[in-house]
């Protein structure tokens, strides 16, 4: 885990002090309000939640490696602008058992890793990890 740019106690607008590329919200390098920061952990959260699912495989180093690591960077955030497309690559790259497992991981996405923090619903994506964890497939 990185907590590099953990913030506490935050009652004023503020901008995170670090950010871990590619896992960082979108919206991580603005002045945000403390409601909207947490949403910033959300959207990295449903990465964390995929790479578990894919047992620890890297969700962007499949894709092919250009010369720089700076054009890497860029690639994978354009892939994170629209939301449909990176859902739809983390479904590709995903091996999975079972349907139930992929549809289940795909609720996941959709309740996490979202452009906009306002679609971003962590009591959703609680109760389908939850319902994971008690009944395992």
């Amino acid at each position: 885990a990185d907590f590099g740019g953990s913030l506490f106690d935050v009652s004023t607008s503020s901008c995170l002090p670090s950010g871990t590329q590619p896992w960082n919200a979108p919206e991580w390098r603005k002045k945000l309000d403390s409601e909207s920061l947490k949403l910033t952990d959300i959207y990295s959260l449903g990465f964390v939640i995929w790479r578990v699912f894919a047992n620890g495989k890297h969700p962007f180093l499949a894709r092919a490696q250009p010369a720089s690591h700076e054009t890497w960077l860029k690639e994978v955030e354009d892939l994170k602008a629209n939301d449909e497309d990176v859902q739809k690559h983390l479904m590709q790259i995903s091996a999975f058992e079972t349907e139930n497992e992929r549809q289940l991981l795909k609720k996941i996405i959709m309740q996490t890793v979202r452009t906009d923090p306002a679609h971003r619903n962590v009591a959703e994506a609680k109760l389908l990890v939850q319902e994971v964890v008690q009944h395992p497939r």
